[in-house]
């Protein structure tokens, strides 16, 4: 594991060589937890900064302990022998002391059975301790520690390039480069460092490019190791079981529900809420609901472990399912977009263009227009189908390709016959093509024709198409 620079592995904490970016309330945050309890515990994923913040909150309540503030770096330690020794060879004395236990993931039994015996040793004894989850131990406090905000994460990137090269000064479009690459490793601190380091080879726009790659990303790296390496450190404490949910929860494109990872990662309410409680899948509420989702690392590393096609197939099938469904429609168009692309990518064309044509409606609402274009354009077969012609259409009318789009929503047009339940709303497509190309005649007998035709429903269809047609066409 990567250890921050300036601490040592057993002693008294020292004074930081730099304040951390954008932890100053952090730090306030764990003060005021040790005010009011011995045990605080900051919990957080991996490469977020539990250590730099442990050492500057420790400095900062070092004038509080007359007995000193000690540091023991636990990452070594697997067993109560071995962090007993670590803690007896301090000789902290039987005074107000703070101890400080860092990297205690491959020691969490050892913590339980040896900091309450050790606390219990005087009653002005105090314990900081930095995992991936809580100790469990009674009394404990717990300060979770999130992902720097975008702008502090720049800012981080920028300091950390600085300090290799002080002639480092981004431009303006470099600003932009730096947001989005900060963006891409989730404003983990520990990834947005080991990204700065390689400003020495590439400037902000090409590493980018670089770093959009899954393996760049985990193999950028600085001295003391990549990122891949501290990942699979932590992945290899992991219980077999949840592996292989985090595994299948890497394939999600964005937050999920808990029942799709039921449904397509077969994962168990134990199972998510280990790997939430470690730190390897965060959660939080959105539009209503709890919502869970990989940091971009580790997702990186554990799409890369293996997922294989029984859990594709359930991936797709469940969100093809979400299709009719109100709610997620946003985490529904996500996925079947990705399913797309990954069909596309290995040249299982029919099925990533029925994919496509299936997800169409919900790209018209919420986009991205461009990227489901493209995606069309890499499996367009030589004999379209009137639905991928009409989706295709309705996508390039979107887009502004009028000429383009009449000549699909045509195409389509002539594939049907008289009495099929699409050609309504293809009709009522190229009256709208018609009518942005100047043609208002051709709009109002296209319109006239998808209102009177077979396939229309009375009642709520018709209504519909005529203030559709009102709103398009200006026509009563």
């Amino acid at each position: 594991m990567l250890q921050p620079e300036g601490v040592p592995r057993l002693g008294e904490v020292i004074v930081p060589l730099e304040k951390t970016v954008g932890r100053a309330l952090d730090v306030e945050r764990v003060s005021a937890r040790l005010s009011q309890a011995r045990l605080c515990c900051i919990t957080g994923p991996l490469g977020v900064g539990k250590s730099h913040l442990a050492q500057e909150a420790a400095w900062a309540l070092a004038p509080h302990f007359s007995g000193g503030v000690f540091w023991c770096d636990a990452s070594a330690a697997t067993s109560v022998e071995d962090l007993t020794a670590l803690v007896e060879a301090m000789a902290i004395p039987l005074a107000p002391v703070l101890l400080v236990v860092d990297g205690t993931d491959g020691c969490a039994q050892a913590v339980r059975d040896v900091l309450p015996s050790w606390l219990g040793q005087h009653p002005l004894r105090k314990a900081l301790v930095t995992s991936r989850e809580r100790t469990a131990i009674s009394g404990e406090v717990v300060v979770p520690l999130d992902p720097l905000t975008p702008a502090d994460a720049a800012a981080l990137f920028i300091q950390r390039a600085r300090s290799l090269d002080d002639r480092f000064a981004p431009t303006e479009q470099e600003h932009r480069a730096i947001d989005e690459i900060v963006r891409w490793v989730d404003g983990l601190p520990l990834a947005v460092s080991l990204c700065a380091a390689q400003t020495l080879v590439l400037r902000p726009a090409a590493l980018l490019q670089h770093l959009r790659n899954a393996d760049a990303r985990l193999d950028a790296s600085a001295k003391g190791g990549s990122l891949r390496q501290t990942i699979h450190s932590a992945f290899a404490l992991l219980p077999e079981d949840a592996k292989q949910v985090l595994v299948a929860c890497s394939i999600f494109a964005g937050p999920f529900t808990f029942d799709a990872a039921a449904a397509v990662a077969r994962a168990s309410l134990a199972s998510l809420t280990a790997l939430c409680e470690r730190s390897f899948i965060r959660a939080g509420d959105e539009r209503g609901a709890r919502r869970f989702r990989l940091y971009r690392p580790i997702q990186d590393f554990a799409s890369g472990v293996g997922v294989d096609t029984p859990l594709r197939e359930r991936h797709l099938r469940w969100y093809l399912q979400r299709l009719q469904q109100p709610d997620d429609v946003d985490e529904t168009r996500r996925n079947l977009l990705a399913c797309a692309a990954y069909d596309a990518e290995r040249d299982a064309k029919p099925r990533a263009l029925e994919t496509l044509v299936a997800v169409t409606p919900l790209v018209l609402r919420l986009g991205p227009v461009a990227h489901a274009l493209a995606l069309f354009e890499r499996v367009w077969p030589a004999d379209p189908s009137a639905e991928a012609l009409y989706a295709a259409g309705r996508l390039r009318l979107l887009d502004g390709q009028f000429n383009v789009a009449a000549a699909l929503l045509d195409a389509a047009q002539a594939q049907l016959g008289q009495g099929d339940p699409l050609a309504p709303a293809i009709l009522l497509e190229r009256a709208n093509a018609a009518r942005v190309l100047g043609k208002v005649d051709d709009a109002t007998r296209l319109y006239n024709q998808a209102l009177t035709h077979p396939g229309v429903e009375r009642g709520v269809t018709a209504r519909t198409l005529e203030r559709l047609a009102g709103h398009l066409f200006g026509l009563s």
